[in-house]
This record gives C-alpha cells, structure tokens and sequence, in this order.
C-alpha cells in the first residue's frame, strides 16, 4: 500500500487491477506461489479468488464489487453484502457515470455477452439486460455521448448507443413501428397513435402498454385535456374522445364536418384547436362535451390547406399555410406587420416561448424566432440538421425541439441572443432519424419516430462541454 493505491500483482507480474483512492481497512490479499488470492478477512463464503478470472472495482457508492468465476461479491466495509451468481464467468466489469454496471461474460455452454444493471440495488435481482450473447466480452468501455464500447475474444469490437434510450417499437408490443401521435398524460404515462389506427397508453416507469383502441385508419394526433381527462383522436374519420371508458364521436352537422384533424393545441378557454393538411382548413370544439364551436368550411378562402394554428398569449390567431403565415381577423388572412421572405414559405409548426417569441417551423428557411421587430433564423447553416421542419416542441425549461427528417435538434438561446444547436440521430441511440413526434414531461424526452417511439431521460440530453485543449509538450519530425 502507498499513497492510498493498492496494485494486485503475481509472481509472473502480471497487474490485475488498480484501486484509486483505497478505502482504508477494507481489504488484504496474500498471493501465494500459485497465484491464489486470500482474503485476509474472516468471511467464509467467499471462494479462493484466482488471477486469471479476479475482477475488482470500487463503485461510486464506496462500495466494492469483487467478481471471481460465475460470482460477484458486492462488499461493504469488510462485509459481504450478497453473492450474485450468473450464466458463465465474469471477465470484465464497469460502472458508468450514470451509475449502471456492465458485467462482460465469457461464452460457455452457450452463455456469453454483456450483462447492464441499471444501478447497484439491481445487482441483487433479474432485471438485467442482456447483450451481445454469443461472445466473449473481454472489454467495456463508456465514450462522451454515453455509449458503450464492447471488446470481444476474436470477434472484434462492438458498439451500443446510448443506453438510457428505451425503445417502443414492435418488438415491444406495438403492431406498428410508425408512430405519428403523442401526447403526455402525466410524468410516467404518454398515449401513442399508430400508422397503423392503434392507441396505446404506455407508463414509460412499469413498461406496461394498455391497447385503448384498435383502428382501422392512421392515427393523425393525439391530445391529452388534463381538466376532463379525455384523449382526443383525429383521423380520416373524424374527431373522437376517450372519456377514461370509451370511445366516442363528434356529432357535428354536414356543412361542419372536417376530416383529417392534425396539430391539436388544447388552450385554458376550453377549447381545442385542429387543423387539416388536406382543404377542409381548421375548426374549433369545446372540450367540455365535443360541441362545435366554429369550422372554416364554407369560408372558401380559408377552406384549404392549413398545416397548423395557435393562439398566442394575447389572443392573436395565427395560421400556417402552402403560402405562408397568416392572422385570421374578423375570418380575413392578413399578412404579418413584419414582412419577411421566410414568412412566404409553408408554415409547418407555430407554438411560443414564455417571452413571447413566436416559433415558427418552415419548409425550407428552418426555424424562425419572431417577437415584435426581431427576427433570428436558425436552419442548417446554424447546425441544424435539415431546414425541412417537421415538428417543434418546447420543452419545461424553454428548450426548443425541432424534428426534421434528418434528425432530432434542440435549441437553446443565451442570455446575449446567440443561439447553440445540439443534434441527435441514430448514432444517439434514435430509433429513425425521421421524426414525426415530439413530447416531453419534466425529466423524459419522448420522440416518435418512423421506426418506433424512443424515452430518453432530458438529463443525459446536456449540451456537452467541449474537451479541453491538448498540451503539447513535444513534436518529432523525422526523429528530430
């Protein structure tokens, strides 16, 4: 022992394993001439520990996980906490930063692979995850972006993206891998429309998925009202509620009839907006009991394709169409005060931050932030990764998310009005870089995607520091 660090070492020098700091009294070895580690501690359950197959580590808790054959020995303090046995021997072992462990097996009697424990408890039960079994795992490594390396015996190196991404997709339980509606029903629980027509209600904490309603049709979008406790659902059919039971239809007169309802927004008056991509424009319900309230039919000017809508904090009404943004004023389209060529594209998303900046998603220019006379515009240029918006959602702490084809993008200003634009794709662990959805509670990031709905905690999504800027002691050019 010296300065705290303890090396394992044998009689052919080999070094096991190195211990920074070393917990005072909590562990002595005696290696004898065969290599065979002693503990010098009076627990008798432990088994003659042997070089070649001893791994030791000191977890964030302090505590220290011993693992010798099949076994892992979590330890405190000279006690022994459990004995874990697994499939086959354990021959590397890590904790992240995050605080999983990965155990790395190797292969025998058709057990090998990786096994992740979300965190030291689990340890102690069946909930691990099983990768890579058909190898030999020989090393672990955790990179920046919280993905892991896996090296094996003779066959190569793997990699595994994020591993706090939890994916929903058929294998799962879903009967469709595209999923194009989402919204949240509270901090655990988010209902899911399908391509397909099925509705799912999916506690993201239990992994439960409760089939509320299978469908013939596309589910277009879905919108949770948290004073009634009704879903609603737009599709080719019409506009329905689940009232916690059943579902039911809108009864609305002919000349109101709209199809197609895309973008709901739910506002504190009690209604819900929808709008149709299709040339039935927009209409209005009361969410109270489904009353009709107000349809654009019949008003051929608006009568066409409105891609979205949203009143904004002062009661303003806006519309994003194939031309443009526009006001509805006294049932008018009335072009902004502030004349911008952007604003002369088709508008695919309108929502607002706390300030009152409008946020408006475009096909072609990206992203626009509107308030009074200043105008920023953020597309590829600025680190997006497409300046075809699909979706745009803002999050509890006035982070904006914008969904393109090409990826998952999140915006955030500072205080001096610069902007920075953090990207995420598949090599972030996203099921399908096309994103049809985006939601979010307090600590969950949910994205639906063409290939599956992806849960991925906010705190694993920070901006990440840049690396720090080498020192360079000394440069060799030609041995000199």
């Amino acid at each position: 022992q010296k300065s705290h660090q303890v090396l394992i070492s044998y009689v052919n020098c080999h070094i096991v394993d190195t211990l920074n700091p070393w917990p005072t009294n909590l562990l002595h070895y005696q290696v004898d001439a065969s290599n065979a580690i002693t503990l010098q501690h009076p627990i008798k359950e432990l088994k003659p520990l042997y070089s070649r197959q001893q791994k030791v580590e000191v977890l964030q808790s302090g505590n220290v996980l011993f693992s010798q054959g099949r076994y892992t020995y979590p330890m405190r303090q000279n006690q022994l906490l459990d004995l874990v046995q697994h499939p086959s021997d354990v021959i590397a072992q890590q904790q992240v930063e995050n605080g999983g462990i990965y155990l790395g097996l190797y292969k025998q009697d058709h057990y090998g692979g990786v096994l992740f424990f979300p965190n030291e408890q689990s340890l102690q039960s069946d909930s691990a995850v099983t990768y890579l079994k058909d190898f030999s795992i020989t090393t672990i490594l955790e990179d920046r972006k919280k993905g892991m390396w896996f090296g094996t015996n003779a066959n190569g190196i793997f990699y595994l993206t994020n591993p706090s991404v939890k994916i929903y997709n058929q294998a799962f339980g879903l009967a469709d891998d595209f999923v194009t509606a989402l919204t949240v029903k509270n901090e655990e629980e988010v209902f899911i429309g399908t391509n397909g027509g099925d509705t799912y209600l999916l506690n993201g904490s239990s992994q439960e998925l409760t089939v509320l309603s299978p469908n013939t049709v596309e589910v277009f979008d879905l919108a949770y009202d948290t004073t009634t406790g009704w879903l609603w659902r737009g599709s080719h059919i019409g506009m329905q509620y689940y009232n916690g039971s059943s579902w039911h239809s809108v009864d609305v007169p002919d000349h109101g009839a709209i199809r197609g309802h895309k973008k709901f927004r739910i506002y504190p008056t009690g209604e819900i907006y929808g709008s149709s991509s299709g040339v039935y424009g927009f209409a209005t319900y009361r969410t109270a009991d489904g009353y009709l309230l107000y349809s654009t039919h019949g008003a051929l000017h608006l009568n066409n394709r409105i891609f979205c809508t949203y009143k904004d904090f002062d009661g303003r009404l806006w519309v994003g169409q194939t031309d443009g943004l526009f006001e509805i004023i006294n049932n008018e389209r009335v072009v902004p005060d502030h004349v911008h060529p952007s604003f002369q594209l088709r508008v695919e998303e309108i929502t607002q931050l706390a300030d009152s900046t409008l946020v408006i998603g475009t096909k072609g220019a990206g992203v626009l932030l509107w308030r009074d006379t200043q105008l920023l515009q953020i597309d590829e240029s600025k680190g997006l990764t497409a300046n075809m918006i699909e979706k745009i959602h803002i999050d509890a702490t006035q982070q904006i998310w914008v969904g393109t084809l090409y990826g998952l993008n999140r915006i955030t200003r500072a205080e001096d009005g610069q902007v920075q634009v953090q990207r995420f794709t598949i090599s972030d662990g996203l099921p399908s870089n096309e994103i049809t959805e985006i939601a979010s509670t307090k600590k969950i990031l949910w994205v639906a995607t063409t290939k599956g709905l992806a849960q991925l905690p906010i705190q694993d999504l920070l901006p990440e520091s840049p690396p720090s800027l080498p020192m360079i002691d000394q440069v060799i050019i030609n041995k000199q």
